[in-house]
């Protein structure tokens, strides 16, 4: 009975570790994020004095590959795949050992950054941009090909009047406008959004709606994206 709960035990971790991974990139996967990183914003909460002391953070940055869809077109599905995979790669190579990496969908991935100094999230995200355009990427049938990337960031909490976001939801659809944003303003750059210290937490209670409130902020002159393109 003992070795039968004993390999049951085994089969379970093995079938949690399946669940929690991607299997094309070995990387962590949309479960896993949405499991971890509540707990990693309770751990925050817990040593939260010692982490804002030390201007400590936690950053979710969001992004996505450009014209993905071209490698596929041109080169084949297994070209895409390829670039995917080195794409994680370099990722994992530049993550320390307490960050994860999420493949979030098709070419879009997610770093959760723990405990990370909060100057240095937007120079980080400015470098993993420059690094993905300076990449050649080896595919299967021998071709070279370039790639570039659009990215958002957030960070968790946001210092707003009143208290701080203690939504982290809130936090990932930010850098998910932020990246939007890129989008529309020609791709291949960084972004983040930036609000007027006068802005109250408040504003983010109701975290289904956060869209709808930060168009209505950056009308009103409350918010505003900071945008770095690269050419």
């Amino acid at each position: 009975l003992e070795n039968s709960n004993l390999k049951l035990n085994e089969l379970n971790e093995q079938l949690a570790l399946l669940t929690h991974k991607d299997s094309l990139t070995g990387l962590r996967n949309r479960r896993f994020m949405f499991e971890q990183l509540p707990k990693d914003i309770e751990h925050f909460q817990r040593n939260r004095e010692s982490m804002q002391t030390q201007g400590k953070c936690v950053a979710l940055i969001h992004l996505d590959l450009d014209n993905f869809k071209q490698v596929n077109d041109q080169f084949g599905n297994s070209a895409g795949d390829s670039c995917i995979q080195q794409v994680a790669g370099l990722l994992i190579r530049e993550t320390r050992g307490s960050d994860y990496v999420v493949r979030f969908a098709g070419e879009e991935f997610v770093l959760v950054l723990r405990d990370i100094p909060l100057e240095l999230v937007a120079q980080f995200s400015y470098r993993l941009n420059e690094l993905v355009a300076r990449t050649v990427f080896n595919l299967p049938d021998g071709h070279r090909t370039r790639l570039t990337c659009s990215v958002g960031y957030a960070v968790y909490p946001l210092e707003l009047l009143g208290g701080q976001l203690i939504n982290w939801e809130v936090s990932l659809q930010l850098a998910e406008m932020a990246l939007y944003h890129v989008k529309h303003a020609g791709k291949n750059g960084v972004a983040t959004i930036a609000f007027d210290q006068q802005v109250d937490a408040f504003e983010f209670e109701d975290s289904s709606h956060v869209e709808a409130q930060v168009e209505r902020l950056l009308s009103a002159g409350l918010a505003h994206f900071e945008l770095k393109n690269s050419r």
